[in-house]
């Protein structure tokens, strides 16, 4: 008798990172497909044509079988695309790299999906050759509340928020399982509406399993909301904890940074995140301000929106496509503009380009690291020190009263109302943690198979 299969590649006992099948016959959905996230280490850098191999070699991509090409597996232990029967599609939540960042190097043949906007930010980036590491595929799109159907498995988009490239949860389906999928989850987030239709959603499906964030039950962050890191004393509620703050009442903070100074504003941000982008034109409107971007940031800002942008080449130069199209629709902002009237702006400035600050010099100047890179520690240090010793006020998105992903009072009130069968908690180092009465918590091993057993998802022996 067939039955759904269930794969775990990453994203338990490790920050961050995102991969599982769902396997019905030879009918296959995968989930997310990105590599844990770790500040502190260095990148992986492409050499040269036998990537894919290398990475697999390196752990850094998912050892799944009937899903890479085969031109860039010859001669390794791996089946590849061509040697498989699968009927397979990927699915990303969303553009973060720890949920995406290995998508390129999956066979052409092998649906990719993803939402429009993230598709549009993505195929931007790769035009500067700053996406994914690619094999030059194309990606296709799902919408909010329409079923893909891949082959007998259906999967339902959920999106969770409508700013930037989207955010998604997923409801997967099959003729024997229902399996909900939170991705990034937080219920005083961008839209907590939207996150509790999902959850409302995933209640009214009955799951058998429900895949949750659990990113903030490590020892640091329950003392830094509870004031104790006894997650066994952790009330299920919908509640923001005492002394921790909603997304709204962070960017209030935030919008006080920019606002009210006198000077010039130097950001730092995450270059893909045009919700901020959006953010930052309304609060320079409100001033009479004007945005300006270094040139590779202009351009997500060009593509997305399709609007002319302003630009500060400071020496760049390229003579690639879409930097002459970009300067055929920016405005270019000068240092010597800037010096002049320095109140009259809000500059993107990479911390790549960080010294450019010492001649940028100017009275009554704030720089605002707006979770932009640098993030690990040791090159925050020397942002901090380099911005100080340039003149300027350091300000920061980081604050010790609020965090993006889900109080852990929060998710645990989610998975209580939706009440499934069992619980995986995923994209945090203690799955474990993930706790709720009358639902039971399982800790899956990677590459092992899992089945509904009885009702219950029980590991696969091999006979």
């Amino acid at each position: 008798m067939m039955k759904t299969e269930i794969i775990n590649y990453a994203g338990m006992k490790e920050s961050m990172g995102a991969v599982f099948s769902v396997t019905y016959g030879k009918d296959r959905v995968i989930m997310d497909f990105g590599s844990a996230f770790d500040p502190e280490k260095s990148g992986y850098v492409k050499k040269d044509d036998n990537w894919i191999i290398d990475k697999l070699d390196l752990g850094l991509l998912p050892g799944i079988e009937g899903l890479y090409p085969a031109e860039y597996l010859k001669g390794y232990k791996l089946r590849s695309y061509q040697d498989c029967d699968y009927n397979s599609a990927v699915f990303v939540s969303h553009l973060h790299l720890d949920h995406m960042s290995n998508i390129g190097a999956i066979d052409r043949n092998v649906r990719v999906y993803m939402s429009d906007n993230a598709r549009k930010l993505e195929y931007a980036l790769e035009e500067m050759k700053r996406g994914v590491d690619t094999i030059g595929r194309e990606y296709s799109t799902f919408r909010n509340m329409e079923y893909v159907t891949v082959g007998r498995i259906k999967v339902l988009p959920i999106m969770n928020s409508p700013y930037s490239y989207n955010m998604y949860g997923f409801l997967i389906e099959t003729p024997d399982m229902k399996i909900g999928y939170t991705a990034d989850l937080s219920l005083c987030y961008e839209c907590p509406e939207m996150v509790h239709r999902e959850m409302e959603i995933f209640r009214d499906a009955h799951l058998d399993v429900l895949y949750c964030d659990n990113c903030n039950f490590d020892d640091e962050s329950l003392q830094r909301f509870f004031g104790s890191a006894d997650v066994d004393s952790i009330i299920g509620s919908s509640q923001i904890p005492e002394g921790m703050v909603s997304f709204r009442q962070h960017y209030e903070y935030i919008e006080t940074l920019f606002r009210g100074n006198k000077g010039l504003v130097v950001f730092n941000h995450y270059e893909r995140e045009m919700m901020d982008v959006e953010k930052y034109y309304q609060w320079a409107e409100k001033e009479n301000r004007e945005v300006v971007f270094e040139p590779e940031a202009a351009w997500l800002v060009y593509r997305f929106f399709n609007r002319k942008v302003n630009v500060y080449l400071n020496g760049y130069e390229n003579n690639d496509q879409w930097f002459r199209e970009l300067l055929e629709n920016a405005v270019i902002v000068t240092r010597e503009d800037i010096i002049r009237e320095p109140g009259r702006y809000y500059l993107h400035n990479s911390y790549g380009n960080i010294d450019e600050l010492f001649r940028l010099k100017t009275p009554d100047a704030v720089y605002v690291h707006a979770e932009g890179n640098p993030f690990n520690s040791r090159d925050r240090d020397v942002m901090k020190r380099k911005v100080r010793e340039a003149g300027f006020r350091f300000e920061t998105y980081d604050t010790d009263n609020y965090y993006q992903h889900g109080y852990p009072n929060m998710v645990k009130y989610f998975v209580e109302t939706i009440a499934p069968k069992t619980v995986i908690g995923y994209h945090g180092r203690y799955p474990e943690r993930i706790t709720a009465a009358n639902v039971r918590t399982l800790v899956p091993d990677y590459y092992k198979k899992y089945y509904l057993k009885n009702g219950k998802l029980t590991e696969a022996v091999e006979e």
